[in-house]
Formats: C-alpha cells, structure tokens, sequence
C-alpha cells in the first residue's frame, strides 16, 4: 500500500506541475480525480481519435502515459509513446508500469485501481 501510494503522490505532483496524463477513458479519468490527480487528464478512446488527442500535447515536455494494464493498454502505450517522441514530447511510462507490478493480480484498468484503492483506504472518496 506504501508504494501504491508513492505512484500516486507522483502522479499528483507530475499533474500538479502541469505535466498532462493520459487516459484511455473518461471513467478513468474520473477515477484519477477520485485519487486526488487533478490538473490535465486526457481520455484518449473519444470521438477524436489517438493522434488528434495527442495533438493537443504539441509543445509539452512531456506526458504520463496511463493506459490500462491489460494487453489492449499496452498496445495503446506503445503507440502513445512513439507518436509522443515524434512529436518531441517525452511519453513518462514509470508510474503505469510501477502501478501494473505493484496491482499485477488485483486490477486490470485505471478504473478498477481506483475501486481497489478506495476499498483499502476507505474515507479517501
């Protein structure tokens, strides 16, 4: 539990300092601002496609890459990553994969991380 929340408190300082992160969906994107990240969370599965939401990025230092920890958000990190680097925006994978070792049985999505975490804490909500 320490070090789930240590991620998690670098995920709400990276946000805090305006660094965006990356969401496959809105749902996840409410389940991180249940966590406490606030700041600039984009859900990519919208209407708009991959690459037109991350356009939005153009001129960022960087991105946190959050997709799911299934074999589906693993494809989409991969994707997210080589188009983020195109377009000089360094894509931050450490906190999804610390996240996905640490949860490796109990949670497949940001969603659920989010159930599973206020579950064990409750009085977070």
């Amino acid at each position: 539990m320490e070090e789930l929340e240590e991620v998690l408190e670098e995920l709400r300082t990276e946000s805090g300092k305006g660094t965006p992160v990356l969401v496959e969906g809105i749902r996840d994107r409410k389940a991180l601002s249940s966590l406490g990240v606030e700041g600039r969370i984009l859900h990519l599965n919208g209407r708009r496609g991959l690459l037109a939401s991350l356009e939005e990025l153009e001129g960022c230092e960087r991105a946190v890459v959050l997709t799911d920890f299934d074999r589906t958000g693993e494809e989409l990190a991969r994707r997210c990553s080589r188009h983020l680097r195109v377009m000089g925006v360094e894509p931050l994978l450490e906190p999804r994969e610390r996240l996905k070792k640490l949860l490796r049985k109990e949670v497949k999505d940001v969603e659920g991380m989010a159930r599973f975490l206020l579950r064990l804490a409750p009085g977070k909500e």
